[in-house]
């Protein structure tokens, strides 16, 4: 078995799956919107990644300040079992906790108070690849959250492109694609038609079922 995160980076199968892809990811990032102010990195590059994923925690239980000790154990818990993870042990200080509120209220102003939303929401594996979480399920929208330093890349659109596959698998349907970066205050999201057809020259539903059968290959199970 083996993970999304380790599906995502199957050179091979995406290069088969969406051949197009470098070049639609070139031209998203010629196509973004702005969503807010960004938000300035304070934080030590090996602690962005605790400062984000308490962010994206905290914005999942509310908002609220109160809860900030709770989002920062969730996220420690999940950042240190990443590799080089370790520099997340240490407690948050004083600016990092302001960089996860303000990062905090991107994402919620992002959301806004509108359609009701779907934090980590789990969707069931498929052949060789494990269960996940989704960052955010808003209807037939799936959100991928990205607090970075530097424009999309191929591997986001891999990994939204794989959340789909999982939940066309088990019956679910996938409209929209949206990768949100609250840090540098922009997003790029369409609809998932036009997506598949620009990276891969086909349908949604022929782009699904082309993943669906790589996540269940006999040779991807070797």
């Amino acid at each position: 078995m083996i993970s999304i995160g380790q599906f995502v980076n199957l050179d091979s199968t995406w290069h088969k799956c969406t051949p197009t892809l470098p070049e639609f990811s070139r031209w998203a990032n010629r196509n973004l919107r702005f969503s807010g102010n960004s938000v300035e990195q304070h934080c030590e590059p090996e602690r962005a990644a605790l400062v984000a994923e308490a962010a994206f925690r905290l914005a999942s239980l509310g908002g609220q300040p109160l809860e900030l000790p709770r989002a920062e154990d969730a996220a420690r818990k999940f950042v240190t079992a990443l590799p080089g993870g370790e520099s997340a042990r240490a407690p948050l200080s004083e600016q990092e906790g302001k960089e996860v509120l303000a990062l905090c209220t991107g994402v919620q102003n992002f959301l806004g108070s509108g359609s009701p939303v779907d934090f980590l929401h789990q969707v069931p594996g498929c052949g060789v690849v494990r269960s996940g979480h989704i960052d955010i399920i808003r209807q037939s929208e799936i959100i991928e959250v990205k607090s970075v330093r530097r424009l999309f890349r191929s591997i986001d659109f891999r990994q939204a492109l794989a959340y789909a596959a999982l939940v066309y698998s088990v019956g679910g349907s996938t409209k929209v694609l949206t990768i949100f970066n609250p840090r540098a205050g922009y997003y790029f999201s369409g609809s998932l038609s036009k997506i598949a057809f620009a990276c891969a020259g086909k349908p949604a539903v022929s782009l699904l079922e082309d993943l669906v059968e790589e996540m269940t290959s006999a040779e991807l199970s070797r």
